[in-house]
C-alpha cells in the first residue's frame, strides 16, 4: 500500500507509545523531548567528507571546563549502555562481572570453515573498529590458547556445536542449555574469563553476535557487559520493503550491515518496479537503479544472512509500464493509466520479460506480485470484455496466470491480501492456489485483526504488514503470532527515489525498523517501563555507532569573532532576530553543555556578544556581515559545530559554509545546506541542544561533525560565511576533537 507522507507525534515508546524523541540536554528551562524529525546525516560526503554526530544521550549533568579557548581531556565522552537489549531476548540474566576487551584477547571460529561462517565474527570486529579502535585475532578452534582448565583462555568463541569443537565443552562448562534450541535461536554467555555465542544454526550463531554488540560499554579497558542470553525469534518471516534507486548500494546497503542486521531481520523484499531492465530500457526514470546495483545490493543482504525476493506490481499500481505515456494501449482505463488490461496478450509480453529478468536476477523462493489497491484510481473493470467476465473474475485470471508463470520458473508467489477481502471476491477464492503466502497490511493500532483471520480462515498462509506507527508494529505482530501467521513485513513507503534523502524526510519510518525488528523477534515480550528505549535514538546508534573512546580536545573561544548576542532588549541593545524577550534564548545557559557526547563552551550573551550571525535577508539581520574569522591555531582530527539557522528556507537549499584553513596555505571546506548539516532553531534534527523559552517556545540548535582530511596540518583559521538567502546561519559553540 502507497501512502502520503505523515510525521508521527513525539513521544517515548514503551509497550507502543507511538514516535520517538531525541536527546535533550540542559537549558535554563526544563527540558523537553525533541520533535519526530530527520536523523544525523552522517555520510553526505562532500570533499573529503562530511559526517554528523552520533544519537545524543540522554542528558548529562552540567560539568566543569576551564572555559573558552582551553584543551580538555574529555572533549567527547561515550554515552552510558543503552538500558534495554533490542530485540529483546527471551531469556536474559545479567552477572556482575564483565569480559574485559584488549589485546590478548582472540575471536574462536571453527576450523575449516567456509566464508558464509566467518560472517558473524567479521560483525564482531567490524563493530569493535567501529566504536573501539581496534580488531581481534580470528584463529580456528585447533589454535585457540589454552587456560590451565584446558579450555580457551581470553576468547570470544563462535559458532555452532557441529562445527566449533570448543562450543559443546565450555556449554558443558558453564552449565548453558544451548541444546533444543529453535532455528536461529542462540545461548550467549559473558564471563570475565571468556565468551560464548552458540547458534542452533549459522544464523543463530549470526543473531548471537548482534545481541554480544549490544553489551559492549566504555571502560578502561573496554568490556562486555557479563549476562547469559537463550533467544530465538517468534517469526520464521521477518522481513523488510524497501524501494530502490542508484544510491540503494550506499543507503540500504548501510541499513543491511548496521541497522537490520542488528535487529535481525533474516528477508529483504525489493520493490523493482523501476529497475533499468534490459528489456524495457525505455520505462526506466533517471534515478532508476541498475542492475548491477541491485546485484550488489543482493549480494550485501546475503552476506548478512537476508534472503531477498522481488516485488513487482501488477495488475493495479503499474504505472511504471505508463512512464512518459507509454503502452497506454495495455491500460485498463486509459485515462487514467494505473492498471492493466488483463485480456490483451500483449500485457503479459512485457511483464513476463520483467519477471523472467529479476528472477535471473534475484533466484528468489518466491515473487511478490502486488495487487493492491485495485479500486483506488480508474476504473476497473472498464474494457467490455472485462466488464461482461467482472471484477473477481478478471482478477482472479490474473492471479493464476501469473502464478502459473512463476510455478513454471520455480518459484513460489506472495501477494497483498486487501482485494481478497472485497465482497465481490469471496465467490473465487476457492479457486486461487493455497499456496500463494498473502501480506496483510494493517497500519493503525487495533486490539484485534479480523482480516488476518479471514484470510487465514480461506486456506492462506498469512504474513502481517505493518508501517511507521509503533503502537500498530506491537498490537499487530503479537495478534499475529497469537494467530499463528508466518511473519511479518515491515514496509517503507518513502517514495521510488531519493534514498538520501530519506534520513531527512522521512526518518519516523526508519525510527520504525527498530520496534519492528524488537517485535517481529520477540512478538509477545512485554517490557517494564524503565525498559523504555527511544526508537529514533536506538536508530541513530545503529546508524552510526558512538565510538566508546574517550577523546581530547580543545574549546574554540569563539569571543574574537562573536558578533550578536543571542537576546533581545528592545528597549536597549537589540540582539537575536530582533523580535523581542519572548522570542529569543535567554533561557539557554551559557557555560558547558554536551551534544552527542561532545563537550562545548557557550559564551553567556550578559558578558557581551555570543554568537556569531550572519547575513540573511530579514530587514533585522540585513546588515550583519557576510563573513567572520575564526582564529583556530591547533591541529584537529575532526571539528563540531554547534549551530542553526534564524529562520526556515526549502530543504537543499545553499545557506552558507565554513572554509578550513591550515597554516601551510591549503584550505578544504564544509559547505552547509539546509535540511542536510544545519536546520531552523525552531525545527531542530538530529543531536541537538534542545531548550525551551517563553510560553513553550521549544528550539534546538543542531550539531555538526566534520572529519578533517588533514589532520596532520595546523587550522590557522576558518572562515564562516553567509550564502546572503533568509536562512542567516549562527554559530554558537565549536569543538575541536583530537584523534
Amino acid at each position: 500500500m502507497r501512502q502520503s507522507r505523515w510525521r508521527q507525534p513525539s513521544g517515548r515508546w514503551s509497550g507502543g507509545q507511538p514516535g520517538w524523541a531525541g536527546g535533550a540536554l540542559r537549558a535554563r528551562g526544563p527540558r523537553w523531548p525533541a520533535l519526530a524529525s530527520v536523523a544525523a546525516l552522517l555520510a553526505f560526503l562532500w570533499g573529503a567528507g562530511l559526517a554528523l554526530g552520533q544519537a545524543a544521550p540522554p542528558a548529562e549533568p552540567r560539568e566543569s571546563a576551564a572555559g573558552p579557548g582551553a584543551l580538555v581531556a574529555d572533549a567527547y565522552a561515550p554515552p552510558p549502555p543503552a538500558p534495554a537489549l533490542v530485540p529483546a531476548p527471551k531469556e536474559l540474566q545479567w552477572l556482575p562481572a564483565a569480559f574485559p576487551l584488549g589485546p590478548d584477547a582472540v575471536i574462536v571460529v571453527g576450523d575449516e570453515l567456509p566464508s558464509e561462517d566467518l560472517y558473524a565474527a567479521r560483525e564482531l570486529n567490524e563493530e569493535l573498529r567501529l566504536r573501539l579502535g581496534f580488531q581481534l585475532p580470528v584463529v580456528p578452534a585447533a589454535q585457540a590458547p589454552l587456560g590451565a582448565d584446558g579450555l580457551p583462555r581470553r576468547a570470544i568463541v563462535l559458532g555452532e556445536s557441529g562445527r566449533n569443537a570448543w562450543v559443546l565443552p565450555l556449554v558443558q562448562h558453564w552449565g548453558v542449555a544451548a541444546s533444543g534450541l529453535p532455528a536461529e535461536g542462540y545461548a550467549l554467555v559473558v564471563r570475565p574469563e571468556g565468551v560464548l555465542v552458540a547458534g542452533s544454526d549459522r544464523r543463530g550463531t549470526f543473531y548471537g553476535v548482534q545481541t554480544l554488540k549490544e553489551l559492549l560499554a566504555a571502560g578502561q579497558p573496554p568490556v562486555l557487559r557479563g549476562a547469559v542470553v537463550r533467544d530465538w525469534p517468534d517469526f520464521p518471516f521477518r522481513a523488510v520493503l524497501i524501494h530502490p534507486d542508484k544510491d540503494s548500494p550506499w543507503f540500504h546497503g548501510r541499513l543491511i550491515d548496521r541497522v537490520w542486521s542488528r535487529y535481525k531481520f533474516n528477508h529483504l523484499l525489493i520493490e523493482v518496479d523501476y529497475v533499468r531492465w534490459e528489456s524495457h530500457p525505455e520505462l526506466a526514470r533517471p534515478w532508476s537503479a541498475s542492475k548491477e546495483e541491485i546485484r550488489q545490493l543482493i549480494e550485501v543482504a546475503r552476506q548478512h544472512l537476508m534472503d531477498v525476493s522481488p516485488l513487482l506490481a501488477t495488475l493495479s499500481h503499474v504505472e511504471w509500464i505508463f512512464a512518459d505515456g507509454r503502452n497506454l494501449d495495455l491500460a485498463e482505463d486509459p485515462e487514467t493509466p494505473y492498471a492493466y488490461n488483463p485480456l490483451n496478450p500483449r500485457t503479459y509480453e512485457l511483464v513476463f520479460s520483467v519477471l523472467d529478468e529479476a528472477i535471473d536476477l534475484f533466484r528468489p523462493a518466491f515473487v511478490h506480485i502486488g495487487h493492491d489497491e485495485l479500486r483506488n484510481r480508474g476504473r476497473f473493470p472498464n474494457s467490455r470484455e472485462g466488464l461482461a467476465l467482472g471484477f473477481g473474475e478478471l482478477f482472479t485470471r490474473d492471479v493464476l496466470t501469473l502464478y502459473e508463470h512463476l510455478r513454471q520458473r520455480g518459484v513460489g508467489t506472495m501477494m497483498w491480501g486487501d482485494v481478497l477481502l472485497d465482497p465481490e471476491m469471496r465467490p473465487y477464492l476457492d479457486r486461487l492456489p493455497k499456496d500463494i503466502v498473502v501480506a496483510d497490511w494493517r497500519y493503525e493500532p487495533a486490539l484485534t485483526y479480523p482480516s488476518l483471520d479471514l484470510l487465514q480462515e480461506a486456506g492462506f498462509p498469512v504474513v502481517g504488514a505493518t508501517w511507521r506507527n509503533t503502537s500498530n508494529i506491537e498490537t499487530f505482530s503479537a495478534y499475529a503470532f497469537a494467530r499463528k501467521a508466518r511473519g511479518m513485513i515491515q514496509t517503507t513507503w518513502a517514495g521510488y527515489y531519493g534514498s538520501r534523502t530519506q534520513l531527512r524526510r522521512a526518518f519516523d519510518q526508519l525510527a520504525a525498523y527498530t520496534v519492528a525488528g524488537d517485535r517481529f523477534w520477540n512478538a509477545a515480550g512485554s517490557r517494564p517501563a524503565s525498559a523504555a528505549y527511544d526508537p529514533g535514538e536506538r536508530f541513530l546508534a545503529a546508524w552510526d555507532p558512538p565510538s566508546l573512546r574517550p577523546r581530547g580536545g580543545y574549546l574554540v573561544d569563539l569571543r574574537p569573532a562573536a558578533n550578536r548576542r543571542s537576546v533581545d532588549d528592545p528597549a536597549g541593545e537589540r540582539g537575536w532576530l530582533a523580535t523581542g524577550a519572548l522570542f529569543d534564548l535567554r533561557r539557554l545557559a551559557p557555560g558547558p553543555q554536551r551534544v552527542g557526547g561532545i563537550l562545548f563552551w557557550l559564551l553567556d550573551p550578559d558578558q557581551g556578544p555570543n554568537v556569531i550571525m550572519l547575513r540573511g535577508t530579514r530587514p533585522a539581520v540585513a546588515q550583519l556581515p557576510d563573513a567572520a574569522v575564526i582564529p583556530v591555531g591547533r591541529r584537529a582530527a575532526e571539528l563540531a559545530f554547534l549551530h542553526a539557522t534564524g529562520f526556515e528556507v526549502r530543504p537543499g537549499t545553499a545557506v552558507g559554509g565554513y572554509v578550513i584553513h591550515y597554516a601551510d596555505g591549503s584550505a578544504a571546506g564544509l559547505p552547509l545546506v539546509y535540511g542536510e548539516n544545519i536546520w531552523s532553531w525552531l525545527k531542530p534534527a538530529g543531536p541537538a541542544l534542545l531548550g525551551e523559552g517563553a510560553f513553550g517556545l521549544r528550539y534546538g540548535i543542531g550539531l555538526t561533525r566534520w572529519r578533517n582530511p588533514f589532520p596532520e596540518k595546523e587550522i590557522a583559521w576558518i572562515g564562516f560565511h553567509s550564502a546572503g538567502t533568509e536562512a542567516t546561519p549562527v554559530l554558537f559553540a565549536l569543538t575541536l576533537l583530537d584523534g
